[in-house]
């Protein structure tokens, strides 16, 4: 009898320690996960800001050439904005 019941208390411990892995593994799955949707972000982010910047940049390059094409006088221009 006291084996049975030794041998409950031993399989009822493993299965605690067992379960306390498997959380324990999630939870570092989870961390992962995170540290990759994070990093992910970081270089939409990079990217997003490269193309802003490229787009600001044709824009200012857009309004040079208009400005130069123009017959309306620089100080025109510059009151009027």
């Amino acid at each position: 009898m006291f084996k049975a019941q030794r041998y409950g208390v031993f399989n009822a411990l493993g299965q605690r320690i067992l379960i306390a892995k498997q959380k324990e593994q999630k939870v570092q799955h989870g961390e992962e996960v995170h540290k990759e949707t994070e990093r992910a972000l970081t270089d939409i982010e990079s990217l997003c800001s490269k193309e802003l910047a490229t787009l600001q940049e044709g824009a200012r390059q857009l309004l040079l050439i208009q400005i130069a094409s123009s017959s309306v006088p620089m100080q025109k221009i510059i009151v009027s904005s």
